[in-house]
């Protein structure tokens, strides 16, 4: 039988060229006194930017003849302790004159004639850029203002009726009374006919309106993240609490098909984006809040925070012996704000996927405690689909 075949040795990996090493400061340049430290930076200077010194190594001419003044002097004080080596060592002098590299005296005021000019444009090139750079932001963010105020306008005019339809929908407390009193007769009308319910709900609905347009102003790049502003932070726990509870208790709602049909689950907001960031094709299996949904939720947060606190106020009025007067009955007209419009009332909204987690108090409001504020990185900014600095 022949001999089996011998395998064949790999090849050799191609050699690879190492980095360029990064240049290191020769530590004498640490012994010049501020003179001679002006005229080596003035000779690198020359190396860099002047064509009849490029390549001439001339900052190295200098430094080898300080090295080679010093030696001098070193050797020669040994040999005599008192020497001075001032103007009046004709010796040394000499010796200066000689190892000192060689550049015409007219030449050399030039360099300094053109770097201090070449400094000059730098520096006024530099503050030009940074003034047009800052102009030009201060556009793009008007621009961006002037672009988005529409849509933010018109949402929030969406979130006012969504509310009102909310609060129509709840005839079993005063809400729809109020609704159709602020929708008929107006805020003010409504405000004297129930000054003891009617401020609550305003209040309250004054906030979660705030919240809804902190929240859209980041989304649309036209408002940054502030580490000190109560409402974004109120935003950014609310929409963190929401994910966290709807990922715990959605049951069969944390499921949804995508486009193509096949069966999703459902994922934080923050935790979804950075499965995004890491893995897109594995975050294609999932799915979160939109902007849209996060806005919905707002919605039905701050309806149900307007009734638990009528609730509250009806309860403590209920044990002081006060009983509420039956409304007089009022013909409907108008759009009531923040109450649905005139006609039946149509069914609330349901935003799609919402978790239903209690009332979160809305910012500015609760029990007399403020939660503690903490300040966001943006990468942590970014997977809550927030962006730190505004378009």
């Amino acid at each position: 039988m022949g001999e089996s075949p011998q395998p064949i040795a790999a090849p050799p990996a191609p050699p690879t060229t190492p980095p360029p090493a990064t240049p290191v400061e020769d530590p004498f340049l640490a012994n010049l006194i501020p003179e001679e430290r002006q005229v080596y930076d003035l000779a690198k200077w020359a190396e860099e930017n002047s064509a009849e010194y490029k390549g001439q190594g001339l900052s190295g001419k200098f430094l080898n003849f300080y090295k080679a003044v010093d030696q001098y002097i070193t050797a020669e004080r040994q040999k005599d302790p008192q020497r001075t080596f001032d103007d009046k060592d004709e010796a040394f002098q000499t010796f200066v004159e000689s190892a000192r590299p060689e550049v015409e005296p007219g030449k050399w005021e030039k360099l300094k004639t053109d770097r201090l000019i070449a400094q000059v444009q730098e520096s006024t090139t530099k503050a030009v850029t940074e003034k047009f750079s800052k102009e030009h932001e201060e556009i793009k963010k008007r621009q961006t203002l002037i672009e988005k105020r529409p849509v933010i306008e018109g949402r929030l005019g969406l979130f006012r009726d969504n509310i009102g339809k909310l609060m129509t929908a709840d005839a079993a407390s005063p809400l729809a009374e109020i609704a159709k009193k602020i929708g008929a007769d107006g805020l003010e009308k409504a405000l004297e006919a129930d000054p003891i319910f009617t401020p609550i709900v305003v209040t309250a609905y004054n906030h979660g309106e705030r919240a809804a347009a902190e929240f859209l102003a980041m989304t649309n790049g036209v408002k940054e993240y502030s580490a000190g502003n109560p409402v974004q932070d109120w935003v950014i726990r609310f929409i963190r609490r929401s994910g966290e509870v709807f990922a715990e208790r959605g049951g069969d709602r944390r499921i949804r098909p995508g486009e193509d049909g096949s069966p999703r689950s459902f994922l934080p907001r923050g935790k979804f984006n950075e499965l995004l960031q890491k893995n897109p094709g594995e975050a294609e299996k999932h799915w979160t809040f939109s902007d849209e949904d996060v806005l919905s939720m707002i919605e039905r947060n701050t309806k149900d925070h307007i009734a638990a606190l009528v609730k509250e106020e009806t309860d403590r009025l209920a044990k002081a012996g006060y009983v509420r007067p039956p409304p007089a009955p009022a013909p409907v007209s108008g759009t009531p704000n923040p109450a649905a419009s005139n006609g039946a009332p149509a069914a609330p909204p349901q935003p799609v996927g919402s978790p239903r987690a209690g009332v979160s108090a809305a910012p500015g409001q609760g029990g007399g405690t403020v939660a503690q504020q903490q300040a966001m990185s943006d990468g942590e900014l970014t997977l809550l689909g927030l962006p730190r600095r505004a378009a």
